[in-house]
């Protein structure tokens, strides 16, 4: 029998605190969600919702959270029944009642049973928590069940429950970051990190970025990794200038640039690490100039990260730097506020300085609230990932730094003191660096 991964002590707590948020009367319906589609007898790895997760613990596909704060049943989950036929092809079900037992649910049904139960379970709320628009199967089961209530309470004036994003709730819960979680967070950022080393050691000349993807896969899944966190991108020379470069599939060639952006997922936590090194032994002078410029701008940004700063604190002081850094390499001309106005330092720097990290790897969290900026508090975890890059064919850019992409990314834990930094294991002075390579 499988055991859940986290302990339900934990995910209860989450309950117990969306609970104390939320009114009565308010319901929350989470769907784990649907496998990918199946092809040719083939199964697709399957991801469980990210809310769902959080407030659960359960990995299981076709499930279902009703949770309802105060009420009692207060947490009622619909599952896949018990199936000895189906585990034989697919694998473990913990079933209703293992459900109850393992996972501190109050009550647990079969999913076949949620479109029977669902309107009576929302018969007493007065707002139904529910993320629209995702899946239309899950959507038509939630407006069916309300339709269902209002002819159930008959002709007394009630009007359709309110449906509401519970994102206004799960945001402010996920933002702040349990012990458990930060545990969880240090030990996929290591995992990361180790990957990211062994990348670093193994490219040279000639060998190929996929190549260079499947070390920091192995690396991962040999650490207990379940899957990477996003994406990867692998990306040598002028590639590097493509922020979201996806084929990773280039011979890496002796003088360019590396960029790797890649983390791992560990217990459906994300790491989130980039580097860029020399493909071959050293930066060339212009590189080195270019890589430390954006270096010292990363390191003075994450010194910021201190309770009460903003985001739009850290994407002002990054927009300043790296304009300045681009008048300096004869990118740009003019003043720094002349080019901050114009926003013409977004030819070279066209995104922000990073995003909150959790269970996603872009976690859900407010940045603005009440029309200002929201300020850090301890406990919040972000990346810090300034990058400089010129477009390979920009013909107004000094020649020798055309097709060169730089980006440096760290995840940072905000504490009352000093910021942590938990990818601090890969390494990012050029010294460093450079030895490895060597």
């Amino acid at each position: 029998m499988r055991k859940p991964i986290v302990d339900a002590k934990y995910t209860k707590a989450r309950r117990e605190r969306l609970s104390k948020r939320a009114a009565l009367g308010q319901t929350f319906i989470f769907f784990s969600g649907h496998a990918p589609t199946r092809s040719n007898d083939t199964n697709y790895k399957f991801r469980v919702n990210s809310n769902f997760f959080y407030l659960t613990g359960f990995e299981e596909e076709n499930a279902v959270l009703v949770f309802r704060p105060g009420q009692s049943p207060e947490a009622i989950m619909f599952v896949q029944p018990k199936d000895p036929l189906l585990e034989t092809w697919e694998g473990f079900i913990f079933g209703e009642e293992a459900v109850k037992k393992e996972f501190g649910i109050d009550e647990a049904y079969t999913n076949s049973q949620l479109e029977e139960m669902l309107s009576d379970l929302l018969i007493d709320s007065t707002d139904v928590y529910f993320k629209m628009g995702f899946d239309d199967s899950n959507d038509k089961i939630v407006l069916k069940s309300l339709k269902q209530v209002l002819r159930k309470k008959g002709r007394k004036g009630h009007p359709m429950q309110n449906i509401k994003d519970p994102d206004e709730h799960l945001a402010k819960l996920r933002m702040i970051k349990s012990a458990e979680e930060i545990e969880l967070m240090r030990k996929t950022c290591e995992i990361s990190a180790k990957a990211h080393v062994e990348v670093i050691k193994n490219t040279k000349p000639g060998t190929n970025e996929r190549y260079l993807e499947g070390v920091f896969f192995s690396s991962i899944f040999k650490d207990g990794a379940r899957a990477q966190s996003y994406n990867s991108i692998v990306a040598s020379g002028a590639s590097a200038t493509t922020l979201h470069y996806v084929f990773n599939d280039q011979e890496c060639k002796d003088g360019e640039l590396l960029l790797i952006d890649a983390g791992s997922e560990y217990q459906y936590y994300a790491g989130d690490i980039t580097r860029t090194f020399p493909v071959g032994k050293k930066f060339s002078d212009v590189q080195k100039i270019m890589y430390e410029g954006v270096l010292k701008i990363q390191k003075d940004l994450i010194a910021m990260v201190k309770p009460g700063c903003t985001f739009k604190d850290l994407n002002a002081a990054s927009s300043k730097a790296l304009t300045t850094l681009m008048i300096e390499l004869k990118l740009l001309s003019g003043s720094v506020e002349e080019n901050i106005k114009s926003e013409s330092f977004k030819k070279y720097y066209p995104h922000s300085i990073g995003h909150f990290i959790g269970i996603d790897v872009h976690d859900i969290g407010y940045y603005e609230e009440g029309g200002g900026p929201i300020p850090l508090e301890e406990g919040m975890m972000l990346t810090i990932e300034p990058g400089l890059y010129v477009p390979y064919d920009d013909e107004s850019a000094p020649k020798e730094m055309r097709g060169v992409g730089i980006r440096i990314e760290d995840d940072i834990l905000v504490t009352s003191g000093e910021p942590e930094n938990m990818t601090k294991l890969v390494p990012k002075e050029v010294a460093e660096l450079e030895a490895l390579k060597a």
